[in-house]
């Protein structure tokens, strides 16, 4: 049972309503800010693209309610960094195995939780013992949005709810 890869919420459950629409990220040497930025789902469609342009797309997209960045942001500091990943969702440099997909803590039982823990996770396990294995501090973050995903093995400097 050691072995096995688990997900968990990292910060307080129920602080999303929402998948994040963005991240922000500031590294600084071995210390980091991430921001997870809410969506919105706008009441009111809107033209998407110039109908000179393409009306194609428009008759595709037509109707369509934008998704945009909400007013507030949760902020999460982030210090002793070993290892910090940014790649777009479809990369899977550091990913979540297949087999792992159903248990992953979810918003209201739809979308992935956007900030999790990785419990056992195989990238620290990957690491040798004088570079953090087993440091209890030392931990494996998930930040995911709609279109990027960030991995950082890190200790967690505190956590803050700021406006956007």
């Amino acid at each position: 049972m050691k072995d096995i890869q688990t997900y968990e919420i990292a910060a307080e459950e129920g602080a999303f309503i929402s998948f994040p629409r963005n991240i922000r990220a500031q590294l600084d040497g071995t210390a980091a800010t991430v921001d997870l930025i809410p969506s919105i789902v706008l009441d009111e469609p809107t033209d998407i693209i110039d109908r000179d342009i393409n009306p194609k797309i428009n008759e595709i997209l037509g109707g369509a309610k934008p998704i945009v960045e909400a007013n507030r942001l949760m902020r999460v500091h982030l210090d002793f960094i070993h290892a910090f990943v940014i790649q777009e969702e479809f990369i899977q440099l550091v990913d979540i195995p297949e087999e792992d997909i159903k248990n992953i803590p979810r918003i209201d039982g739809g979308a992935t939780y956007p900030f999790l823990r990785v419990v056992n996770s195989k990238w620290k396990r990957g690491l040798q013992d004088y570079q953090g294995r087993d440091d209890p501090q030392l931990h494996h973050f998930k930040f995911l949005s709609m279109e990027t995903h960030i991995d950082v093995l890190s200790q967690i400097g505190g956590i803050e709810w700021l406006e956007n």
